[in-house]
């Protein structure tokens, strides 16, 4: 996804918190840049890389999953506020008393399957799932859309190379008509388990993309696990799909982990096999 606002992010502090809950509360933990807990709640404030209106894709993706059938966390209220000459999307919502799905072979099958449910819901249109996000720009066609995205990666790496094999693969490829509900950002730490429940997070990159996309993204992220996943997970995709097109993604997806992940791929030691099967499979 390029994206229009090319904004570098803040670090945003307790005290906005306590503005916004009006010190009606307990304590606050930070749980990222953009997320703090705040007792049984959750506030989340949008990326400052995007437009402010990003977050109302998270919002809207929790309602289509509930829709499905998946627990999702209650959302309380929606606002914006203005922070260091910035303004802001948040929301509050429900915080999720549970654990993360374990990694193994028996989950990796059940997180295709809840990818499987998502994709019940689907459109002959790509993009955003709701026009009040207008973070991304407007392409004219799905394979213009994907180039852009990875594009804007290699260019932060200054990988032409890589850019031009996957220009030249994707143009064969890429010709889809039908689009699903993605997640966009699917992997075990977005999944709780509570006793009996399951619950599905963290929307904030859902969109109508192809039906390979979270399948991949889900399979690219195995590859810091042990006990071969990845290649558990991998034989599960070609199982259900276009091979040619499944390789093509999974290249694609490997070559962000090593840009984005640079540090924790080098720090477990992995980081120069992942460039590895970069090449292997594109």
């Amino acid at each position: 996804m390029l994206l229009k606002y090319k904004r570098k992010n803040i670090f945003i502090s307790p005290s906005l918190v306590r503005k916004i809950f009006k010190n009606n509360f307990g304590n606050i933990v930070k749980l990222s840049n953009r997320v703090f807990f705040v007792d049984n709640k959750v506030i989340k404030f949008s990326d400052p890389r995007f437009s402010p209106s990003h977050l109302w894709s998270e919002i809207c993706g929790y309602k289509t999953a509930s829709v499905l059938g998946f627990k999702t966390p209650k959302i309380f209220s929606v606002g914006h506020t203005n922070y260091k000459g910035r303004r802001l999307m948040w929301f509050i919502s429900e915080k999720i008393k549970g654990d993360v799905l374990k990694a193994n072979r028996k989950n990796v099958s059940l997180v295709f399957e809840l990818i499987r449910r998502l994709h019940r819901c689907n459109s002959d249109r790509f993009g955003s799932i709701t026009k009040k996000d207008n973070s991304f720009a407007e392409r004219n066609s799905y394979l213009e859309y994907i180039l852009d995205v990875v594009k804007y990666v290699c260019k932060k790496e200054d990988n032409s190379y890589f850019y031009k094999k996957f220009v030249e693969k994707a143009k064969k490829l890429i010709k889809f008509k039908r689009y699903v509900f993605t997640h966009g950002d699917i992997k075990f730490e977005h999944i709780l388990v509570d006793g009996n429940f399951v619950y599905l997070l963290d929307f904030e990159l859902c969109q109508f993309l192809d039906k390979y996309y979270d399948y991949t993204v889900f399979t690219s992220s195995l590859i810091e696990y042990k006990e071969n996943l990845f290649w558990y997970g991998l034989s599960l995709l070609e199982s259900i799909g276009n091979t040619e097109i499944i390789r093509l993604y999974i290249a694609r997806d490997l070559f962000f982990l090593s840009v984005f992940r640079k540090k924790e791929l080098d720090k477990v030691g992995i980081l120069k096999d992942v460039k590895e099967l970069v090449k292997y499979f594109l």
